[in-house]
């Protein structure tokens, strides 16, 4: 699947739309494995429906660099964009906030 800059990103299946799409896991226990590292909630959105990180920057009107400084966990959005990110995802913003919380709490314990 390619996407455009304009295209929309959104689940576009009748019997799926309006719908809000989970937010992938982030695990609570510790991860000593590095196949189980954990992942950003939106870099696992974003691989599991095959976005680029340029087409994910471009529909939420940042740069493919600090989307990845997102992603690296480098830098934390500020919070009037996760209501973007999870609009672009399909979720709501808090259960983002709080997935996204957790994911750094496992990067901070993998340190």
């Amino acid at each position: 699947m390619t996407i455009d800059r304009g295209q929309d990103l959104t689940d576009s299946s009748s019997s799926r739309r309006g719908t809000v799409m989970p937010i992938p896991k982030v695990v609570d226990e510790p991860v000593t494995d590095a196949k189980e590292a954990p992942v950003n909630p939106l870099r696992a959105w974003r691989l599991k429906n095959r976005v680029s990180q340029f087409a994910a920057a471009a529909r939420l009107g940042v740069s493919a660099s600090i989307l990845k400084e997102w992603e690296a966990g480098s830098v934390t959005p500020r919070p009037e964009r996760f209501e973007r990110i999870a609009a672009l995802m399909g979720t709501d913003a808090e259960a983002l906030r709080r997935a996204w919380e957790r994911w750094q709490r496992q990067v901070q314990i993998r340190a």
